[in-house]
């Protein structure tokens, strides 16, 4: 099909609505190839809002001549306002195209521009802010709900450096020289902190000045916690062969000092200092080995064996064992079980040491004259697939769990220490090993558990422990 004078195209459609012909020109400014429409529906080219008066004009039989306003959509999105004249032939209909505004029809095209942008970004998990120069937070896409956890209604109107650790950013990505820049940063919402990957642009406004900033988010927190997963588990695989080769080096001219020490005893009478001296360096040597001990444990833990337990009636013997730990403290235990729960897979010695030092820790929290420490057991199904760290585990794919949660009413952990609980040595007790924790972080690997929690200052802490079970 030729193109006709003064700008103006044909386009020949039938009565099912398909393309028999197009000006070539045409379907080029539509950014198609003629063969690419030929034989299509006419609704592909014609703007969404458009086609119902367009496909009645085809459908109703209006009379020749009649003249509109259509608007057709490229292949780019952008669209191309027309006017359009059109005659009946042959059971199919003539139009003649002339093209009145080539320019994007600005407040349609921005909005369907930003509905194309929103379906994008809500498939690719990702966000959006518009901010203004001072970074007063303007527009806020919907995508951004699910990245955020549901409080973009709270951030509009506020300013984006509230919600940033880093105060400095936002004015670093001010005085830049470039218009666009990327990295990291720490987002704070209602409850937690999230750690996002995002783009910020600078955008100008008609003056060449600074309008705003437009910032894409995505956020890379479960990539973020594996990493630091990974690399502490790293890092409890290289002490651990550490700790066994000092514990090791040790322990030997230890035990041949405690057999001095004791032979000499044997010899001195037990009215004098030196009996006293002698008796002191072998309960000293005692303390050492049994630190040792907690080494070895550490660096070489027995062979993890897994079979079915009863978790209710382990609870029922640990509660009896550290019966005289709260009663010392006046800390009420607290047992709230589901029914019917599963028997959970797992190494039961081992799952028993868990336990214990969560606690141990529990009690040792409370500093008030009384308490009380809330254990929580329920089924739980839940895909935790992004946190596998034994590769031997293949549990994190049944999603079939149990959550066994332990609660205490004492100081909680203060937020500079958070990150290091699980840290090998690390600890905040005069006498402790910093072991404990650690110990207890390598045993719910083994058993192809998660261990996580959550603190808050003068409310408790709340260790949460989930493991799996067979059907």
């Amino acid at each position: 099909m030729k193109k006709e004078k003064n700008n103006s195209f044909s386009l020949l459609v039938n009565s099912k609505l398909e393309i028999k012909d197009i000006d070539t020109e045409f379907a080029q400014k539509l950014r198609f190839s003629a063969k690419e429409l030929t034989g299509k529906s006419i609704q592909k080219i014609i703007y969404p809002i458009d086609k119902d008066s367009i496909v009645e004009i085809i459908t109703t039989g209006e009379q020749n001549g009649c003249i509109c306003k259509s608007r057709f959509i490229s292949k780019t999105n952008n669209i191309i306002t027309t006017k359009i004249k059109f005659n009946r032939i042959n059971k199919g209909l003539l139009f003649k195209i002339k093209i009145i505004e080539e320019k994007i029809d600005n407040l349609e095209s921005t909005r369907w521009q930003l509905k194309l942008y929103q379906n994008s970004l809500s498939i690719l998990k990702a966000g959006l802010i518009l901010t203004d120069k001072t970074g007063n937070i303007i527009y806020v896409s919907q995508s951004t709900e699910k990245v955020l956890l549901k409080i973009t209604k709270k951030i509009i109107g506020n300013n984006i450096k509230d919600f940033i650790e880093n105060k400095n950013l936002f004015e670093m990505i001010k005085n830049s020289k470039k218009n666009r820049l990327d990295g990291e940063l720490n987002f704070k919402t209602t409850d937690k902190t999230l750690f996002l990957r995002f783009f910020a642009e600078k955008f100008n406004d008609e003056k060449n000045g600074i309008y705003g900033f437009l910032f894409t988010f995505f956020d890379v927190s479960h990539i973020k916690k594996m990493q630091e997963e990974h690399t502490r588990v790293d890092k409890l695989a290289s002490l651990g062969i550490l700790a066994s080769g000092i514990a090791h080096e040790i322990r030997n001219p230890l035990a041949g000092i405690k057999a001095m020490a004791q032979t000499i005893l044997e010899d001195i009478d037990k009215s004098t200092e030196t009996f006293d001296y002698i008796t002191r360096i072998i309960k000293q040597v005692n303390r050492l080995d049994k630190i040792l001990k907690v080494f070895f444990s550490y660096a070489r833990p027995k062979a993890t064996f897994r079979t079915t337990v009863d978790i209710t009636e382990l609870i029922d013997d640990i509660a009896i064992m550290l019966k005289y730990n709260f009663d010392k403290k006046n800390i009420t235990l607290i047992k709230k079980i589901s029914d019917d729960l599963p028997l959970l897979y797992v190494d039961p010695d081992q799952l028993q040491q868990i336990l214990i030092n969560l606690l141990l820790n529990s009690i040792d929290a409370i500093s008030q004259p009384e308490g009380t420490i809330e254990i929580k057991i329920k089924k739980t199904n839940e895909n935790i697939s992004d946190y596998k760290i034994i590769d031997k585990c293949s549990d994190h794919k049944t999603g079939r769990w149990v959550t066994i949660s332990i609660k205490d009413s004492g100081d909680g952990i203060p937020e500079d220490i958070k990150e290091k609980i699980f840290d090998p040595f690390f600890t905040t007790k005069s006498r402790g090993s910093g072991l404990g924790l650690s110990i207890v972080y390598q045993l719910v690997n083994e058993n192809c558990g998660k261990l996580t929690f959550k603190s808050e200052k003068e409310r408790g802490t709340t260790f949460s422990l989930m493991l799996p079970y067979k059907k």
